[in-house]
């Protein structure tokens, strides 16, 4: 429990929307929830009982116009009849109902209602009542003419049909004649399980129709759309396998059956001979809408593991709608209803923070998801403030503006699915062009390893042909090349995005080392002929390139390989001071010291190095391969650089025997290798002697050092 506590906390903290501003929108939003209970018991005020003048029929007449003329009477019993109704009006027992819209709460109480009439025509004239409403568990319609004589215009139960209804259209209406001048009344009684508001409005008969036929027009059109959202939504789930394409449909399909239902549109078309399950079904779509907006929400801002509060919030909203449905077989409906709508009308506020919390830092990917939202929380709002405000919106506006706010919102929670996925889209192009170039970049350092391999394999020719010379240069290349090839692998099979650009560094370097060496030393191999002349020519390019890519400064190439093109000398330096030699040892061997167990440390000085740069590296490559060789696996080597009197002394240490003196004189010696340390470890013996003769060349010495644990060497005087 207190982990969980713990994370609510971190997960509310960070990325969540600031406390202060969601704690005003909660609290404006329950401000505004009380006052529309008080509005709503508003309605139900017992005011004092008088007589209420009649309306007179002029025209059409509004709900707000029936003020002061209509009246109720509760009946708990739900037992009165119309004789009992009208002695209670004749004994003042009816009280006027304030703003003539009746809304006594979630009662189980049989309302009453008395509206007394009065015709301004000269001519007989057919009036529709229309109660805005789809359907009351029971309701009475009947008219008292002036002659005293009682005309039933409805009479209907919850086991009533659609078929029953005088006029065959989505919600309750009545028809009815008066005389001209007539004076008459009207005697309504209902009960409901759910609400008990009854925004009704007369017009007359032709109006009536005229009003029908566009509003009927409005809401077709609007089931149209969302019906076509809802299965665009289950098309692009069977495409695309993704989850919240069905949350989505599931959310725009059962929000558009709850409209219709609110609408009537269901009892006449889907279930016309099910009025019991009619006057049920607002519960079970409703909380279905809400459930799919939750799962939507959840599977499009990716809560689960994201942000805890609000993963429980939405689940909440999932359970707790399903809860409600269950317990309907238990419990009163009319209760849960309104717990239903109460929760509805609270979903979308806590969407909208839950995607201001998850925009943060990606506003792009919810720009749309939190502009539907904020339409349905915005109209909701104003819709709310308007009760207890007082003010009086007409019934088809508010209506109209549901319908066309879910349209928008349906419309932006779809472009919001359809944005994040181009966007993903987007995302993935660019990963795979940086993965195309670096595979590009790959294949281009790999062909030209595969030409410094040719470029080996034609030296090993040569070292046939033109004797040891070639064959020092040969196995001078064998271990960088060796290194490099893992490097490389190692590069290859990492499988960045993009080159690391240390890395690409590293490699030019290597390259630069092995390059120059080549064109160099295949310069001076005549005795390779035409056979090899063009690889040297053309690894002498490379090696001027990649040279200057590492920072190499020096001397331009004294002799030409083939027009245009230019080789750079062997004695080409790599750099000032010692690092300049030290850096590209580490980066030579770190692969190869890595694969054997060997920690191999290079310790960097920046002292003058007056020695010539790459022979002087020829020499420490040697000795450092044979550290790794001979050091043993798990070992350690040390490479360093000492000042000694204006030069620089280069030291290779490791952990293997080490050479006596007599061992040391032998392997001196080209091709000869001491017995006790050879034990299968690669190589001809060529390595000590090779750097040897560099070393003397140059004017330096490759000395022992004797140590009483281990193996060091020291090339002196560079």
């Amino acid at each position: 429990m207190g982990g969980v506590l713990h994370r609510l906390r971190r997960g509310a903290g960070a990325g969540a929307v600031p406390r202060r501003a969601a704690a005003a929108l909660v609290l404006v939003w329950a401000l505004l929830a009380a006052g529309i209970a008080g509005a709503q018991q508003g309605g139900a005020g017992a005011g004092a009982a008088a007589q209420t003048a009649p309306l007179v029929l002029a025209g059409e007449a509004s709900p707000a116009s029936l003020s002061g003329a209509l009246s109720h009477l509760l009946d708990p019993t739900r037992s009165m009849t119309l004789p009992e109704a009208q002695a209670a009006a004749q004994a003042g027992a009816f009280a006027p109902t304030p703003g003539g819209r009746p809304n006594f709460g979630p009662i189980k109480d049989l309302i009453w209602l008395r509206l007394p009439l009065q015709s301004a025509e000269d001519a007989r004239r057919t009036w529709v009542l229309d109660t805005n409403i789809n359907f009351f568990q029971g309701l009475t319609i009947a008219i008292e003419h002036e002659d005293g004589a009682v005309e039933a215009l409805v009479a209907q139960d919850e086991d009533s049909g659609f078929e029953t209804r005088p006029l065959a259209v989505d919600r309750v209406a009545a028809r009815f004649t008066l005389e001209p001048r007539e004076e008459a009344v009207l005697w309504i009684s209902y009960w409901s399980g759910g609400a008990t508001g009854m925004p009704m409005q007369l017009l007359r008969q032709n109006d009536f129709l005229r009003t029908l036929a566009a509003q009927s027009a409005r809401s077709y059109a609007y089931y149209g759309m969302m019906g076509m959202l809802a299965a665009v939504g289950l098309l692009a789930a069977g495409l695309t396998r993704q989850g919240v394409f069905i949350y989505f449909s599931a959310y725009a399909g059962s929000l558009a059956l709850y409209i219709a239902h609110m609408d009537g549109a269901t009892f006449h078309h889907l279930w016309p001979d099910a009025p019991r399950f009619n006057g049920y079904a607002s519960l079970p779509l409703g909380c279905l809408a809400t459930a799919a907006s939750a799962l939507y929400v959840r599977a499009f801002l990716r809560a689960m593991g994201w942000r805890l509060w609000i993963d429980l919030a939405l689940l909440g909203l999932v359970a707790a709608s399903a809860a409600q449905v269950l317990l309907s077989a238990v419990m009163d409906t009319q209760t849960l209803k309104m717990t239903s709508t109460a929760i509805a009308s609270f979903a979308p506020l806590l969407y909208l923070l839950a995607g201001l919390s998850a925009g943060r830092g990606r506003w792009r990917e919810v720009r749309f998801f939190l502009l539907g939202w904020a339409a349905v929380t915005a109209s909701g709002t104003a819709m709310a403030a308007s009760l207890p405000l007082g003010l009086s919106l007409p019934r088809d506006l508010v209506f109209d503006l549901i319908r066309a706010v879910t349209v928008f919102e349906a419309l932006m929670l779809a472009t919001a699915i359809v944005d994040r996925y181009q966007q993903l889209r987007r995302a993935h192009t660019r990963t795979l062009r940086l993965r195309n170039a670096a595979m590009a970049d790959a294949l281009e350092l790999q062909g030209r390893l595969t030409r410094i391999e040719a470029q080996h394999r034609d030296a090993m020719e040569a070292a046939r042909r033109a004797g040891r010379r070639a064959a020092e240069t040969a196995h001078d290349l064998r271990q960088p090349i060796h290194a490099l090839r893992m490097t490389l692998q190692a590069e290859a099979m990492g499988g960045a995005a993009a080159p690391d650009p240390a890395r690409r560094e590293m490699i030019e370097r290597s390259f630069a080392y092995l390059e120059g060496i080549l064109a160099a030393e295949l310069e001076n191999a005549p005795a390779a002929g035409a056979r090899v002349g063009s690889a040297g020519a053309a690894a002498g390019a490379a090696a001027g390139a990649a040279a200057g890519a590492a920072g190499a400064e020096g001397e331009a190439a004294d002799a030409p390989l083939s027009p245009p093109e230019r080789c750079p000398p062997a004695s080409r330096p790599l750099g000032a001071d010692a690092n300049r030699v030290l850096a590209p040892l580490a980066d030579m061997f770190g692969a190869d010291a890595a694969a054997r167990g060997v920690e191999l440390r290079v310790i960097p000085c920046s002292a003058p190095l007056s020695a010539d740069p790459l022979k002087t590296m020829r020499v420490l490559s040697n000795l450092v391969s044979n550290a790794l060789k001979y050091g043993g696996s798990g070992g350690k080597v040390l490479v360093g650089a000492r000042r000694r009197g204006g030069k620089v002394d280069f030291e290779v240490h490791d952990l293997g025997p080490g050479l006596g003196a007599a061992e040391w004189e032998q392997a001196l010696t080209p091709g000869a290798r001491v017995a006790r340390t050879a034990g299968g470890a690669e190589g001809h013996g060529l390595g000590l002697g090779i750097s040897a003769e560099i070393a003397a060349a140059q004017g330096l010495r490759l000395e022992r050092i004797a140590r009483r644990t281990g193996a060091g060497l020291r090339l002196a005087g560079a």
